[in-house]
């Protein structure tokens, strides 16, 4: 993945949502059909960023073994 999802600000005090918070997200999604994935990832951001703007491309390639 790109850096942009974990430099995205929001959460309730405006802060990145960092590579620990993603890897716990990943790991928390791995049992999920591809399109559940997709469809967590896209309203976890919406739901942390809030009004905020998107800082920065996200870039999220998963592969199903």
């Amino acid at each position: 993945s790109s850096d942009g999802y974990v430099d995205q600000f929001g959460g309730a005090d405006g802060k990145k949502f960092l590579i620990t918070r993603f890897r716990k997200l990943l790991y928390s999604l791995h049992c999920l059909s591809t399109q559940e994935q997709h469809e967590f990832l896209v309203s976890t951001l919406a739901m942390w960023k809030r009004d905020n703007n998107q800082t920065d491309d996200i870039l999220i390639l998963g592969i199903r073994i």
